[in-house]
């Protein structure tokens, strides 16, 4: 897994709350571009399109260089190669936690889940890689040598899937900036799960845990929040498929000897593994609100008592525990408080 730095600039609400949550959604001004690559291994048989009754003109095939009679599966190992891209205006959310202990701001990011393609679709082209025993075939009149890998373009897949979902802690490391505000630093540990379709039949890629470094500057001003974010991420991995055996999908392989024709074939087979990677890379433009739990409780433990009255004693005469935002805890913030008191 190789990860890339994400750089993100943070303009948020004035931190008037110990522990002040703020919820943020991505604005569709966000922007993701996706590139990704599948390797989609299987396993199965061929056979031509010949039917007696509705294609008697169809394509048989016939094990080995000549002779033989009928239309015969013929065995084969075989790749599919996914590769491709978005570029999508992604949704998502996550919350941001911000406290002051002492004279030093602590934070930390939850909840990120970020859906890259919202609904919309990538496509992908897709080629196919295919090696099989010897075998011939009777209209077109064509001999296939064994051993002899061919690969042939095969139209596209639809990326149907691309999220990117936290999966553990991501403390922020907050610092005053030069000129006002603040600059931080994080890294939030993910899941990143892909799927594409092709051929008709689903592709899951193995779910990849990533990292999402951050960095940038953080300031306050109200109960809004704004974030302007640009991302760089790469992953990879490799699981075994889950996905179905595929029945008689049609493929128009090129003859071999002689070369110029078309075989027209019906291939069955069963997915073994997929293995995948993708780098993400963007801007995303973030706003929110802070979340007002409980007037007066400020620990956000869902009730107001003595542990909050000290958190409000400790901020007196400073912003950390302003209640009704003028930007200063004083006597006013105490009566609400008090007014608050015992269970949200």
């Amino acid at each position: 897994m190789k990860t890339t730095i994400l750089f993100i600039s943070l303009c948020c609400a004035t931190p008037a709350l110990a522990a002040d949550l703020y919820d943020c959604t991505l604005a569709p001004s966000s922007n993701l571009v996706t590139t990704l690559s599948m390797d989609v291994p299987f396993t199965g048989t061929f056979i031509g399109n010949y039917d007696v009754v509705t294609l008697p003109t169809g394509t048989r095939t016939i094990p080995g260089f000549f002779g033989g009679s009928g239309n015969n599966p013929i065995p084969y190992t075989a790749s599919f190669g996914v590769d491709g891209g978005t570029n999508t205006s992604p949704a998502g959310a996550f919350q941001i936690s911000v406290e002051q202990v002492g004279k030093q701001l602590v934070g930390s990011i939850s909840g990120l889940a970020i859906d890259a393609l919202d609904g919309a679709s990538g496509s992908a082209d897709l080629a196919l890689t295919i090696n099989y025993t010897t075998f011939h075939t009777v209209a077109p009149n064509s001999i296939y040598p064994g051993g002899i890998p061919i690969t042939l373009p095969f139209g596209t897949a639809n990326v149907t899937v691309l999220t990117l979902a936290q999966v553990g802690a991501a403390p922020m490391v907050i610092t005053s900036a030069k000129g006002g505000g603040y600059t931080f630093t994080a890294a939030v540990p993910v899941m990143i799960t892909m799927a594409a379709d092709a051929m008709g039949q689903p592709i899951d890629a193995p779910p990849t845990p990533g990292v999402l470094p951050l960095m940038g500057t953080l300031s306050f001003t109200g109960d809004t929040v704004h974030m302007n974010a640009t991302t760089s991420q790469q992953s990879n991995g490799t699981q075994p498929s889950t996905a179905p055996p595929f029945v008689n999908q049609p493929i128009a392989l090129p003859t071999v000897l002689p070369a110029g024709g078309t075989a027209n074939l019906l291939m069955s087979g069963l997915i073994t593994e997929v293995t995948s990677s993708q780098s993400t890379s963007g801007t995303l433009v973030v706003s929110g609100t802070r979340v007002i739990v409980c007037e007066g409780d400020l620990n956000h433990d869902g009730i107001v008592d003595a542990v909050d009255l000290s958190i409000l004693l400790n901020g007196w005469d400073t912003a950390s525990a302003d209640l009704n935002g003028d930007g200063i805890t004083n006597a006013q913030d105490l009566a609400i408080l008090l007014n608050a008191w015992g269970a949200c």
